[in-house]
This record gives C-alpha cells, sequence and structure tokens, in this order.
C-alpha cells in the first residue's frame, strides 16, 4: 500500500493540465479585459474625432448650434438619441483673467472667446460588471478659439 502511494505522489503525469485549469481563467479574464479597454479606447477616440469636427464648424459659426451638432453627428455617424452633444462658451483676457462674455473688458488686451464642444455617449460593458453597472460614459471634447 505505502509502495502505491509513493508511486501515485512521485507521478508527474497529468501537471501540465492540472497548471493550465489553474491559469487559464485568468488568461481569459485578461484577454477578455484587454479586448474591452481597446473597444472603449476606440469609441472615445471617436468621440474626440466627432468633437474637434464640431469646434471646426464653431470656427466657421459659433452661434449655429445647430450646425455644430450636426457636424458631429456627420463624424460619427450616429444621432441625437446615441449622442449627447453639449457647446459651452467662456472668455478670458490675454492674461488668462476669466471674463464675463457678454459684459467683460480687460485691463490689457481684449476679450477672448473658447468654445467647448464636448460629445458623451453611453458605452455598455461586454462583459458585466456589477461595479460599473454594465455602463460607463465615454466623453470627446474639443476647445476652439472663436473670436
Amino acid at each position: 500500500m505505502m509502495r502505491r502511494l509513493a508511486r501515485f505522489a512521485l507521478d508527474a503525469r497529468g501537471n501540465t493540465a492540472v497548471e493550465f485549469a489553474i491559469v487559464a481563467p485568468m488568461l481569459v479574464f485578461m484577454t477578455l479585459a484587454l479586448w474591452e479597454f481597446g473597444n472603449a479606447v476606440n469609441e472615445r477616440t471617436q468621440l474626440e474625432t466627432a468633437a474637434r469636427a464640431g469646434a471646426q464648424a464653431a470656427m466657421s459659426d459659433s452661434t449655429d448650434t445647430a450646425a455644430i451638432e450636426q457636424a458631429v453627428y456627420d463624424a460619427t455617424g450616429l444621432t441625437s438619441t446615441d449622442l449627447t452633444v453639449t457647446t459651452t462658451t467662456a472668455c478670458e483676457c490675454s492674461d488668462g483673467t476669466a471674463v464675463d462674455c457678454s459684459t467683460g473688458t480687460c485691463a490689457v488686451g481684449s476679450v477672448q472667446t473658447y468654445m467647448t464642444v464636448q460629445v458623451t455617449k453611453p458605452y455598455t460593458l461586454t462583459v458585466n460588471s456589477d461595479a460599473l453597472n454594465g455602463v460607463i460614459t465615454l466623453t470627446g471634447r474639443a476647445t476652439v478659439r472663436v473670436e
């Protein structure tokens, strides 16, 4: 009986299969996580490109928000049900001091107007996680001087 037990303890057949069974779930999880991360980065890059397209449209006419939104939608191929486009205007002096856009004056230089185009989109995770509730919000943003 002791011989059989000793022989069984020294038998190395099947070690590789056991090690693979231990490591395989981690490898699958890491592969899925990298794939998910890559998809999210790709989506965010598309949103950044769309925000830049909207900012470029803002340089032509910063008051035409419909044209800015349309430029964003055209750049992504998505609609208003998929994306949220927000435009904000901020003004500052040449020295970087923030001023009110309608009544602000600068001690030195002139008022510079900037428009920020922000594009947000919910991204549904392929691998659901209780911590993230399965959805994260991706954002693309671009700011240009319009005056």
